[in-house]
């Protein structure tokens, strides 16, 4: 009686075991469906078998039924409570469903199982990173690299991160590991490129972007990267061809509609770039820089009032928008609502601090509105955070003619004309002719100011 039952034991695990292989082998092949229905047959004849809910689980993952999965999970670690690999599993379907947090609890519980798992540091990493802590990511990428020397991805990743957080240069060291490690990763030559373009070092980014898409044709996001860096080299038309590339292999690339947008008002053509920017909008409706692109475009276009409305809209989607906030100021102050664009200047200011075009425009309002006193405190900072800009100095030196200071205002000036500065059209375009200066303001320049400010006649 005993021989008999231990025979049929043996017989029900050959079963079990042989629908349990069965389910490895289709989840192999991605046969998922009959992957499922196998492990499903495996946990009747052994409802007790922790790993085929866990493998079901996957199978359930890699179809989109994350519920599912996680009900799978749930059960494999209710019956094998130091299941490392499950609760992974777990986590990364709460990734899959953006409970992050959820995810990182469940990544912990499978490094506290599993001290040495990889995957696991790795994971959380993601998932930090996600979350918007970089340090914590790239705590868990280090420790992911140290377990696994040649994890290409754990590289790229915490280049991601180092990227996210500014450190450019140490971001493209880590490209540079990920792409070592793996000559063929389209997604770390595009981010490399993306590292570069934000160094401003745009033929580099352009280089790695073409690496990207030679590995892989049809990545639409890396056309647009690269339209992104030919807009900012100026050749507008290669960006536009770029985009275009962009929106054919992504017609919902909302993003790639923005850019050529931007390009085309670069080209002045603001029809079609509210076209594009519409087009944005529409794919994106929660899309706060397309707002702010279309205002910008509306305010080139001299239609202040319809600017104004995009900018509000802009605000209302992302309140710590200070660009918003700046090109807003610059509408009210082309509507003569000087009082309006200070204090959206002083918005834009108190969101950056280190906004060097929002000094310099505030302190033009302040120089309309006649106070000279704050509008030179407003362009000193302006120069301070940007030594190079021709615009706040220009706009200093003129400030200081109002104020009578004259060799103040010839240095600038100079300074202004040194950097290939047309100051005769600049003046002209504000004041007309220094007649005309004299005349407005009740001023006699100085002779020598007087020839600086003159064209001479051929």
């Amino acid at each position: 009686m005993n021989k008999l039952n231990w025979h049929r034991i043996r017989t029900i695990k050959k079963k079990v075991m042989a629908h349990f292989n069965c389910g490895v082998a289709y989840s192999a092949i991605k046969a998922l469906d009959k992957a499922i229905e196998q492990y499903g047959k495996a946990i009747e004849r052994n409802p007790n078998f922790a790993i085929a809910y866990n493998n079901r689980g996957n199978a359930y993952s890699d179809t989109g039924e994350f519920d599912q999965a996680i009900q799978d999970y749930n059960k494999a670690i209710e019956l094998e409570s130091d299941f490392a690999g499950a609760y992974y599993n777990r986590g990364i379907d709460y990734f899959n469903k953006g409970n992050l947090d959820q995810a990182i609890q469940d990544f912990d519980k499978a490094i506290e199982l599993n001290p040495d798992y990889a995957k696991a540091y790795y994971n959380r990493g993601v998932a930090y990173g996600n979350k918007g802590d970089f340090d914590q990511a790239i705590q868990d990428y280090n420790k992911a690299v140290e377990l696994n020397p040649n994890d290409a991805e754990a590289y790229n990743n915490r280049g991601n991160a180092y990227g996210n957080k500014g450190d450019f240069d140490q971001a493209i060291q880590d490209y540079n590991k990920a792409v070592e490690l793996n000559p063929n990763d389209a997604e770390a030559y595009y981010n490399r490129g993306v590292a570069y373009s934000d160094k401003g070092d745009f033929d580099q980014a352009i280089q790695d972007y073409n690496k990207a898409i030679d590995l892989k044709p049809d990545f639409a996001e890396v056309y647009n990267s690269r339209g992104i860096a030919y807009s900012n080299k100026g050749d507008f038309d290669q960006a536009i061809q770029d985009y275009n590339k962009a929106i054919d292999l992504k017609p919902d690339f909302a993003d790639a509609y923005n850019s050529r947008g931007i390009a085309y008002g670069n080209r002045g053509d603001f029809e079609q770039a509210i076209q594009d920017f519409n087009e944005a909008i529409k794919l994106n409706p929660n899309y706060a820089e397309a707002y702010n692109n279309r205002g910008n475009t509306y305010v080139n276009k001299g239609n202040s009032d319809q600017a104004i409305q995009d900018f509000n809209k802009a605000i209302a989607l992302k309140s710590d928008y200070a660009e918003a906030y700046h090109n807003r100021g610059v509408a009210y102050g082309n509507k003569g609502d000087f009082d309006q664009a200070i204090q959206d200047f002083n918005e834009a200011i108190k969101l950056n601090p280190n906004y060097a075009e929002a000094y310099n425009n505030r302190g033009v309002a302040y120089r309309i509105k006649g106070n000279f006193e704050q509008a030179i405190q407003d362009f000193n900072e302006a120069i301070k955070l940007k030594l190079d800009s021709a615009k706040a100095y220009f706009n200093r030196g003129y400030t200081w003619l109002h104020l009578g200071e004259w060799e103040k205002a010839k240095t600038d000036l100079t300074t202004v004309k040194n950097m290939g500065v047309d100051i005769v059209a600049m003046f002209r375009l504000q004041y007309g002719s220094v007649a005309d200066f004299e005349r407005e303001y009740g001023l006699e320049l100085p002779e020598d100011i007087a020839a600086m400010l003159t064209r001479e006649s051929v």
